[in-house]
């Protein structure tokens, strides 16, 4: 079950996977990684920003965003998950102003490595360097 949520994410990433059905599959699956939970928590919570368009809504998910991504940066500041959707997130919000952490995070998704990193995480890191404009990466 836990590798299917990373299956789940690639395809949430690609936009072919609903926010609402993973943000419960993420709630449902008991053995994933509570930084990994906490990074894609905000990554949903950016993907809910990005379709509403009440301001009030908006920034309460963006404050959202940043509360799991500092917990889950907290808890293992090395992580793969947590720099990958921080550069997904920095990469992909137009109506954020964020600190940008773009180089540093696909400097760190180019050069980790971890072995115990999921290969869907890893295929979303290289395609998502790939797209990257040349000065961010």
């Amino acid at each position: 079950m836990v590798n299917e949520i990373y299956k789940k994410f690639y395809d949430l990433a690609l936009g072919q996977y609903d926010v609402d059905a993973f943000i419960k599959d993420v709630l449902s699956t008991k053995d994933l990684l509570l930084v990994d939970r906490l990074s894609f928590q905000a990554f949903c919570c950016a993907l809910l920003a990005d379709k509403t368009k009440d301001i009030l809504q908006i920034k309460q998910y963006f404050k959202e965003v940043c509360k799991y991504l500092n917990q889950s940066l907290s808890i293992d500041n090395e992580g793969y998950t947590p720099h990958l959707v921080r550069l997904m997130i920095e990469s992909h919000m137009h109506d954020a102003q964020f600190i940008d952490h773009r180089p540093e995070d696909s400097h760190f998704i180019k050069s980790y490595a971890g072995a115990d990193v999921n290969p869907y995480l890893v295929r979303l890191g290289k395609e998502l360097i790939e797209n990257l404009p040349q000065s961010t990466k």
